[in-house]
């Protein structure tokens, strides 16, 4: 049994005991409430004043209760969301790498394949690679600059990024059979 249905269980268990007055709404816990105000809610489609006639408690109660249970789903069902659209991404991708191998454009397939990659970075499922950063200018060359002496030229700054090899990564790259326009 999974934990929503164990959930929904101890729900109509509890609201068949008030039913049946062997136990009294006064007696569940905030927590028990709660469980029967999402069941009701959603199970049983029942409004906000005839749970709060069902449970002897103000209509009041039962809407911050509401509200509760409404900020609690909104969190998990972002989570939900998101894994959800990160596998549906992943099966588009997959899908349509595959019509354009197929058709032999298999640059345009490894792009789409570097685009869902891109994307689930974005997104956190997958590490991007480091990237470590070198600069080298002299002490003389930045007092130069700061003079107004003129720019340091780019032979000075030598300012490269590169994708660190100790990052276990292989970094931005063109298609593993070294084809399309970013081979060197």
């Amino acid at each position: 049994m999974s934990e929503l249905q164990s959930v929904q269980a101890l729900a109509t268990t509890w609201i068949k005991a008030i039913a049946e007055h062997r136990i009294t709404p006064e007696q569940l816990e905030t927590h028990q409430r709660r469980i029967i105000v999402r069941y009701m809610l959603r199970e049983r489609k029942w409004l906000q004043w005839e749970i709060a006639e069902f449970l002897h408690t103000d209509p009041a109660t039962i809407t911050r209760d509401k509200q509760r249970i409404q900020r609690q789903n909104a969190w998990q069902l972002d989570l939900i969301d998101e894994r959800r659209m990160a596998l549906e991404l992943m099966e588009i991708a997959e899908l349509a790498g595959a019509r354009l191998i197929r058709k032999g454009k298999e640059y345009e397939a490894w792009r789409v394949a570097r685009e869902c990659a891109d994307a689930l970075q974005s997104l956190g499922y997958l590490q991007t690679a480091p990237v470590s950063v070198q600069g080298g200018f002299t002490f003389m060359e930045v007092l130069n600059h700061v003079a107004g002496n003129g720019r340091p030229s780019a032979a000075a700054l030598d300012v490269t990024a590169t994708p660190d090899p100790h990052a276990g990564g292989n970094g931005v790259g063109g298609p593993p059979d070294g084809s399309g326009p970013d081979r060197a």
